[in-house]
């Protein structure tokens, strides 16, 4: 079944209607989901570190206690 002929026509109406936002919006948006991906790729690493740190503890105090 071929949908193309189905919906051709009511590409243009969309089109017609679709909201037409400023280039200033579509540039401010854009900015906010870049730096929102930096914070939380930030905070991955962040993350990351703190569990490193905490592994790092616990193996120190494992091998202290083994050699009591």
């Amino acid at each position: 079944m071929d949908n193309t002929q189905k919906f051709s026509s009511k590409a243009g109406e969309y089109a017609k209607y679709r909201p037409k936002y400023s280039q200033e919006y579509i540039e401010y948006l854009t900015e906010a989901v870049i730096a929102a991906s930096r914070f939380w790729r930030s905070l991955r690493r962040y993350l990351i570190n703190i569990l490193k740190m905490e592994s790092l503890k616990s193996l120190l105090l494992r091998r202290a206690l083994q050699e009591k």
